[in-house]
């Protein structure tokens, strides 16, 4: 069954999952209504993760379309300005998490923002990361918006999960890449770092892990 939660489709079958994705919402509204506002304009959909994803180690995607690729073959000067001007932008997405049932709630809530952070990430805000590769500037993007909508305990914890890999390091932390380490402020900008202590295990070498999707 559709439900509207917080004015955004909802197909999470659990009360308590509804409820959780709820909470975040409106947090997110009352820290930044322009980011909710945007979550409205882009976030069509929410909705159960399906199980081939998750056995396959994943808790939550996003599945955004930008503007060219929900346009497909349409012609880009038959647009209005302002859509031209936003065309690698995401237009629309669904947002797929686990159920409560399949997590705790603390869980859900930071995996909750941290899909609802890559929804609201612009190109922009991907640049700044300055990251050696587009996942990790796309991952740190997502936790940035987190962060500032008042979810980094959460995300901290959630972390202890994760695939170092795919998500790249939390802040104030040195990751590497290959010989390579950068530094991740407290902003989520990466830092080349020239003259890195180099480890003495390739086990604080998180970037060796392999990727995936916010496992």
């Amino acid at each position: 069954m559709r439900r509207l939660i917080r004015g955004i489709h909802c197909t999470l079958k659990v009360p308590a999952s509804r409820r959780i994705v709820a909470d975040v919402l409106r947090q997110i509204e009352r820290v930044s209504p322009k980011d909710f506002k945007r979550l409205r304009e882009v976030v069509a959909l929410i909705r159960p993760l399906p199980r081939a994803k998750l056995a396959d180690g994943t808790i939550g995607e996003w599945l955004g379309k930008t503007f060219e690729e929900a346009n497909a073959g349409a012609d880009f000067f038959s647009f209005p300005a302002e859509i031209r001007l936003r065309w690698d932008e995401w237009a629309t997405g669904t947002v797929e998490l686990v159920e409560a049932t399949q997590t705790d709630a603390h869980g859900l809530a930071a995996l909750a923002a941290h899909e609802f952070g890559h929804a609201c990430t612009r190109q922009d805000d991907l640049r700044r990361r300055n990251a050696p590769s587009d996942e990790w500037a796309s991952e740190a993007a997502a936790d940035w918006y987190a962060y500032r909508w008042g979810f980094g305990e959460l995300i901290r914890r959630a972390r202890k999960l994760t695939n170092w890999g795919h998500h790249g390091a939390e802040p104030r932390r040195t990751i590497w890449l290959g010989d390579e380490a950068y530094r991740v402020s407290r902003n989520f900008v990466y830092h080349y770092e020239p003259n890195p202590q180099q480890p003495n295990t390739r086990a604080g070498r998180p970037a060796d892990c392999e990727g995936g999707r916010d496992k």
